[in-house]
């Protein structure tokens, strides 16, 4: 194999094995995108309602959201730590279906499922002490309410799809 291709491929390697961490604050500058070069997994800290907002709403013209939409287009994975205040703040869609993973104080994950009925094999797949959002039309099957207890899941209950700000 040529010596370029080889080097090339190893530090491909060695970027899906980093992981770094920023902490978001609205008064600094955004980082270098250096950080998505020498980086797959990037983890932000103190994220506020107020960047979930934006980024929802792809508010460009903040530095962040675009700093942050340029990670994605370097298929960076993302992971926004919140405060456990902040969960009823984010949309249902971006739990599900964006590209960004959503962490309580650095530890509880967050998800949300798309169907009516949660099955057993749905939070089996997640890791331990994650946090289930659901909305009031979903119910879990028996099994996955035993397995909601096994691995001390968090499950909450939300009146419909739309979060706080978006009624």
């Amino acid at each position: 194999m040529d010596p370029i291709v080889s080097q090339v491929i190893e530090r491909l390697k060695k970027r899906n094995e980093q992981s770094s961490e920023v902490t978001y604050s609205k008064n600094i500058t955004v980082p270098t995108d250096d950080v998505f070069v020498n980086s797959a997994n990037l983890i932000i800290k103190k994220v506020s309602i107020e960047l979930i907002s934006e980024l929802y709403r792809l508010n460009t013209a903040n530095p962040w959201i675009s700093w942050i939409l340029k990670g994605l287009d370097y298929e960076v994975d993302f992971q926004l730590n919140i405060s456990k205040y902040s969960i009823n703040f984010i949309p249902l869609v971006m739990i599900r279906d964006w590209p960004i993973l959503f962490v309580v104080d650095g530890k509880n994950p967050i998800y949300s499922f798309q169907s009516k009925i949660i099955a057993r094999s749905n939070l089996a797949a997640i890791p331990d002490n994650s946090i289930v959002v659901m909305d009031n039309n979903q119910k879990l099957t028996n099994e996955a309410e035993e397995i909601s207890s096994l691995k001390n899941l968090k499950l909450q209950v939300r009146t419909d799809e739309n979060c706080i700000w978006q009624k």
